[in-house]
């Protein structure tokens, strides 16, 4: 009897207070091993997995969150002011990047940038979901099965090739340096 009672109370908090619909995370990688991945829970517990670099499954899978894990999210996010949260300062060069996208009730908060930057209050919440893959019964399916709303887990193309100078585009900026130094 008592078990029932905590179920119910479990289960009336997480639709009354938490009204999480969906969140999406990924990571983008590092100059070191930082896992380059993506993760997408939904209410309905359906669980998305993508993974390109250093983690323990390579490739696209789907499986099913544990109500366990989805009242950890939503009690985490139950004791946190999402709307006042906000990425502070410029991304680091060498630093894992994280991108948090949270879809609760009418409102959609994103967050994206260096972990460094991230709000403090939200890096226990994004370290849940890093971990998260390794308990999950997963299923490698087709890439076009899932799509994700993050976009960080995917590389950035090179930027394109740069037009060596003519010589006389050379002269015109040397001109223009000797100019500067002869003015001052």
């Amino acid at each position: 009897m008592f078990l029932c009672i905590c179920c119910e109370s479990q289960i009336h908090r997480n639709e009354q207070n938490c009204n999480l619909i969906k969140i999406s995370f990924a990571t983008g990688g590092c100059y070191g091993r930082c896992p380059i991945l993506a993760i997408k829970i939904d209410n309905q517990l359906n669980y998305n997995f993508y993974s390109r670099k250093y983690t323990d499954s390579i490739g696209y899978f789907s499986g099913k969150a544990s109500t366990q894990l989805l009242d950890t999210l939503c009690s985490y996010l139950d004791k946190i002011n999402l709307q006042q949260l906000d990425v502070n300062g410029e991304e680091v060069v060498d630093d894992l990047r994280l991108e948090l996208i949270i879809q609760y009730g009418q409102n959609i908060k994103r967050l994206r940038g260096s972990e460094m930057n991230f709000p403090k209050v939200i890096l226990p919440l994004c370290e849940i979901l890093l971990n998260s893959y390794k308990s999950i019964n997963l299923t490698r399916i087709d890439s076009s099965a899932i799509r994700f709303e993050t976009k960080l887990q995917f590389p950035i193309p090179p930027p394109p090739p740069v037009r060596p100078l003519s010589d006389s585009e050379n002269q015109r900026i040397i001109d223009s340096i000797l100019n500067l130094k002869m003015s001052n």
